[in-house]
């Protein structure tokens, strides 16, 4: 796939969890697949941090997003407003190394604890209900999103940490779909607690 996040064939990868027996993935750099243990949290706080995704991050312009949310069943009245409505991401690595997402739109917030390595429910800002599978690949942020057909979501920073590319991917590459976020400020880091 052109994200560079891709599943793997079942005779790859680990073979010794549930989880990765049922979804293969590529092995993330320096990570032991042979013996996973796969936990709720990020395996190596490392991991998510060399993503340069930590902080708050403005929506600036996209492309073809409009296409990929008709596509995944999005309302009119949804779309319309998620191509004008000002809105940012915040991403926050927490002290126990879990993932805190929010979305932030004048009038309305949301917040999502994400897992990493294993399927979840996730509730989208409209109320939506939706399965993720978040993985960190080649110093991306990957979201396999199951739907009527699966979309691969990929976040990349770039220009020295202060430009956020996120891609869909719907299906085999049926509707690719851009948006453009622009950092706000500095890195959010948690201190330790005492």
């Amino acid at each position: 796939m052109s994200s560079g996040c891709k599943v793997i064939l079942p005779s790859e990868g680990c073979t010794s969890c549930d989880q990765h027996r049922a979804v293969k993935l590529t092995p993330s750099p320096g990570r032991n697949r042979k013996n996973c243990n796969t936990k709720s949290q990020v395996d190596s706080p490392c991991q998510f941090a060399d993503t340069g995704l930590e902080g708050q991050w403005r929506w600036k312009t996209g492309e073809n997003f409009d296409a990929w949310l008709k596509a995944v069943g999005v309302s009119y009245i949804a779309r319309t407003a998620a191509g004008w409505v000002p809105m940012m991401e915040q991403w926050v690595q927490n002290n126990d190394k879990t993932i805190t997402y929010s979305v932030i739109c004048p009038g309305k917030s949301h917040h999502e604890p994400i897992l990493m390595d294993q399927w979840f429910t996730e509730t989208s800002i409209d109320g939506k209900k939706y399965k993720h599978l978040y993985w960190i690949e080649q110093g991306k942020l990957c979201c396999r999103q199951k739907g009527k057909k699966d979309t691969v979501i990929t976040r990349e920073v770039l220009e020295g940490g202060t430009k956020m590319v996120c891609t869909f991917v719907l299906g085999d590459n049926e509707i690719v779909a851009k948006r453009i976020f622009h950092r706000e400020g500095e890195p959010i880091r948690l201190r330790a607690e005492s």
